[in-house]
């Protein structure tokens, strides 16, 4: 029987067959450790950051950018746990985020990081990351592995919140802010825009820009594009715009030019703010400024300034006129007191100092010298000291005006009052002279009359009209001198109880002719003054007859003092006739009368009140009235200063 049979092998081919299969083998291996290398070095050379892990999650591979936003060096990172290098937090919480190299192992899908994820790198620097993580499996097998691939993204963070930001401003300015291509045509309108100009973003979005330029104006988009073309900036550039409505609104326009990305001007953007009110204002502020100098020139009133140290003062030529100085010279502190008086350099001086050391204002009034003809002119100074936030003075500030006309005025009015008061006293004296004889003579009629004589009745009343007579002289003489400050007091130590009787008893006749009520309360502890007693009864005497000349027949009087600390109120009240309200402020002054009727009717010259605060004055007290008008009677309030410790003795 014949059979076909293949014949064995020898051993020879058997050989051969092994030697070609591990041939094979080491070429696979070579080409897989090829691959591999080139996958290492590509990984290595990409611009991410890259870990691999086995499928237990250890590190296998790290790239040069995962080793720099890590920290950890390859050779300390492979072979651990991927959570010990790869540490990640929630940018918002600060909590420990999922690992998705883990996750992907754990579910054989790529994972993305989520948003707002923190590296932790091993220096604990923090590196905003993005990316995913991918498992390494063969085909349908089970993941051998992970990749994780990420990059730092915090230059695209701070470029997105710089951009945010940007948008935030151009919504929320209020100025204008507004884009346009080379052709003029608007790209952009941010609400301000809408609010200023009155369109809204759509219909501004599309129009050329002249929409809101007066046609008057058209020429300057002309000369802002010539500009922007060459690469300019304009700054601060002022113009008038108008809205939808037709109004039209002073604009400050800044213009940057727009460059593409190659660095090619593409158009412009303009912020525009509106000054319309600054505007109006500046031009009612030139009308006032230019009324004011008109006034300013009419009036007569310089300006000057000086910064410290005084070196040059700033004068203008009326203050340089004040100071008998041609118009534009030069002015040093030196001139200022040379050409002043020189009784008036150093009240002038110490009132300046006092200005810079009280932070106070000056008021000065000094004459100023023409050296030529010694002519000379008074000058009335206001100003101060200017400080800096340190309060330290910096500079000073000053008006200067001529006041000759107004002291040769008060000059004049002294001289007339002078006049007035030598006028009086002459007068006093004049008229005394006569009253003397005259006195004498009634008297002498008086002795040797019987009590039958018929003419008693007329020398009683020429004796009455002759006593208030010398007493009106008297009072005339008194004020010329208490006016001309020659009266002198003899002074003393005496209770106020001896100038209340003294002036009582020489007011009695008057008291009882008007059938009056004389009511004295008096402290009783005495009370001590220092003063003249004549004087001080004469003082109370006035107004005791004052009080009974214009009482009603029948009224009352009442005197009483009491003591306020260190001082002694005295007041005279009456049941009188009243003083008027608009009488109260001058009834002191030399000749007030308030009732001209009554006062001519009983004699008065009107200068026994004003008598009165004069001698009050010169006690170092004072003296008020009060009255609740007509027919309600009147109050006056002496108050003098008790004696003090120290005192002449008392008589």
């Amino acid at each position: 029987m014949n059979r076909n049979l293949t014949p064995a092998p020898s051993a020879s081919q058997e050989l051969g067959e092994t030697q070609n299969r591990l041939q094979a083998s080491q070429q696979s291996e070579q080409e897989a450790l090829r691959q591999s290398e080139w996958l290492r070095v590509t990984l290595s050379s990409i611009g991410d950051a890259v870990i691999c892990t086995d499928s237990d999650g250890r590190i296998t591979f790290l790239n040069g950018v995962a080793e720099a936003l890590t920290g950890w060096p390859a050779d300390e990172a492979i072979g651990r746990p991927i959570t010990d290098v790869f540490v990640i937090i929630d940018e918002q919480h600060r909590q420990v985020a999922i690992n998705p190299t883990l996750e992907a192992l754990r579910e054989g899908r790529t994972v993305r990081l989520v948003n707002h994820t923190l590296l932790i790198a091993r220096d604990g620097t923090e590196h905003p990351i993005e990316d995913s993580a991918a498992p390494i499996r063969l085909e349908g097998g089970p993941p051998l592995g992970a990749v994780l691939v990420f990059h730092d993204v915090s230059q695209r963070r701070q470029i997105e919140e710089t951009r945010a930001r940007l948008a935030a401003i151009v919504e929320s300015t209020e100025d204008a802010i507004i884009s346009k291509g080379l052709d003029g045509i608007i790209r952009t309108w941010n609400p301000a825009a809408e609010r200023l100009f009155g369109y809204s973003a759509s219909e501004a979005i599309g129009r050329s820009i002249t929409c809101i330029i007066p046609p008057e104006r058209l020429p300057e988009e002309d000369e802002i594009l010539s500009r922007l073309v060459r690469g300019e900036r304009i700054e601060h550039y002022e113009t008038v715009r108008v809205t939808k409505d037709g109004r039209r609104l002073h604009i400050s326009l800044t213009i940057s030019p727009l460059r593409g990305a190659d660095g090619t001007i593409i158009g412009a953007a303009k912020v525009a703010r509106d000054i319309t009110h600054r505007v109006e204002s500046e031009r009612k502020l030139a009308e006032s400024l230019s009324r004011l100098e008109i006034a300013v020139q009419l009036s007569g009133i310089g300006f000057w300034h000086c910064d410290l140290p005084f070196a040059e003062l700033s004068w203008d030529d009326k203050v340089r006129e004040h100071f008998w100085l041609p118009p534009g010279s030069s002015v040093t502190i030196e001139t200022f007191y040379e050409r002043m008086h020189p009784d008036d350099r150093e009240p002038t001086r110490l009132a300046i100092d006092a200005s810079i050391n009280g932070n106070s204002q000056f008021d000065i009034v000094y004459r100023t010298v023409d050296p030529a003809s010694g002519a000379f002119k008074w000058i009335r100074a206001l100003g101060g000291a200017v400080r800096d936030s340190h309060r330290k003075v910096v500079r000073f500030d000053g008006v200067t005006v001529d006041v000759s006309s107004q002291k040769q005025a008060e000059e004049s009015l002294r001289e007339s009052d002078r006049r007035k008061d030598d006028f009086l006293a002459l007068l006093a004296h004049e008229l005394r002279n006569p009253l003397a004889p005259l006195r004498a003579g009634l008297e002498l009629l008086r002795r040797h009359a019987s009590a039958a004589d018929d003419h008693v009745a007329t020398r009683d009343m020429m004796q009455r009209q002759l006593t208030h007579l010398v007493r009106l002289i008297d009072d005339l003489l008194d004020i010329a001198r208490v006016n001309r400050n020659k009266l002198r007091l003899a002074r003393r130590r005496l209770r106020l109880s001896e100038a209340i009787q003294h002036a009582i008893e020489t007011v009695q006749p008057l008291v009882a002719e008007g059938q009056h009520e004389l009511i004295v309360s008096l402290p009783d502890e005495p009370i001590l003054l220092d003063g003249d007693l004549t004087r001080l009864a004469q003082v109370f005497a006035n107004l005791l007859a004052n009080s009974a000349r214009y009482t009603p027949r029948g009224g009352c009087i009442v005197v009483s003092a009491a003591l306020e600390g260190e001082q002694v109120v005295v007041k005279v009240s009456d049941t009188g006739i009243g003083i008027p309200a608009h009488a109260l402020p001058t009834i002191f002054d030399m000749f007030s009368q308030v009732e001209r009727s009554l006062e001519s009717e009983h004699g008065g010259l009107g200068i026994g009140l004003a008598l009165v605060k004069g001698l009050v004055e010169m006690h170092g007290g004072s003296v008020a009235a009060a009255s609740g008008g007509r027919g309600k009677g009147s109050t006056f309030t002496v108050i003098l200063p008790m004696a003090g410790p120290v005192a002449s003795p008392l008589d």
